[in-house]
């Protein structure tokens, strides 16, 4: 199991594999982090900040490395933070009880609680003070990810969608023929075509490091888990009775595109930072 891809509630007793993604964290081979949030839901213990230590319950994903914000103390500005790795036999760091999703269930979530965490220097990612912009940068790049998540399972619902209509006959006729089913197929393609193009074209400024990223990546990835979101809809409705059961994957693809709306900023976020690029001109 690759370091990029293991679980963190499945880690041998020595800890190797996580070892080796914090390794691979340094080295720039891979980004991922926790975001800790001062008004969690979590009322484990109250945020705080002293020390070098970060006390806080962020609601996150816990695959691959945990990271959190370390703050230096005394902080020279309350924007002054930076990623450090956090691992389990760290004190006072644990996780929570696995999360009951509506979707994307094969991905493991758990809150994680950093209660007085101490975090060596050695672990810190990145210059004192960059965490936000470390975060920010980072967001850019894995907004086009979800864009492409949200392409794939719009081209799933599809496909299955087309072949269910193509087989299933009404009236003495496949209900492919009824031109109202082909007017949404029509659509269900078009949009499909026009937000892969999207995620291509943001895919390609992200490996250029492209100035107008920020743009682009947001773009991508509001419209393709939008029109991910509808397609997956449009296909449970075409599937009729038999789209609404677990019978057929279809559900399923409708409950795992809806997290593509939500995370790595929700799509109202999207549209503010679309709407700040274009006012900077």
């Amino acid at each position: 199991m690759s370091a990029a891809t293991f679980d963190l509630f499945k880690l041998p007793d020595d800890y190797e594999e996580l070892r080796a993604a914090v390794r691979a964290v340094a080295e720039n081979k891979i980004a991922p982090y926790a975001r800790t949030s001062m008004n969690s839901r979590g009322s484990r213990s109250k945020p705080m900040t002293r020390c070098g230590r970060r006390t806080s319950t962020p609601h996150t994903s816990a695959k691959s490395t945990a990271a959190l914000e370390r703050t230096p103390w005394p902080p020279a500005s309350s924007s002054k933070r930076s990623p450090a790795p956090a691992r389990p036999p760290d004190e006072g760091f644990s996780f929570g009880e696995p999360e009951r999703k509506l979707g994307i269930k094969g991905s493991p979530t758990r809150e994680l609680f950093f209660d007085n965490v101490r975090i060596g220097d050695d672990r810190r990612v990145g210059e004192v003070g960059d965490g936000l912009k470390i975060a920010l940068r980072t967001l850019d790049h894995t907004r086009v990810t979800i864009g492409a998540q949200a392409v794939g399972i719009a081209r799933g619902a599809l496909d299955h969608a087309l072949a269910y209509v193509k087989q299933r006959r009404q009236f003495g006729k496949a209900v492919a023929e009824f031109q109202g089913i082909q007017f949404m197929l029509a659509d269900m393609a078009m949009t499909l075509a026009a937000a892969r193009q999207m995620v291509y074209a943001a895919a390609a400024k992200s490996e250029r490091a492209d100035p107008d990223l920020s743009f682009f990546g947001a773009t991508a990835k509001c419209y393709a888990s939008d029109v991910a979101m509808r397609i997956t809809t449009d296909s449970v409705q075409l599937l009729g009775g038999y789209g609404y059961v677990k019978d057929y994957p279809l559900e399923r693809m409708m409950r795992d595109a809806k997290i593509t709306q939500i995370y790595e900023g929700t799509n109202q976020v999207q549209r503010i930072v679309m709407a700040r690029q274009l006012l900077k001109g």
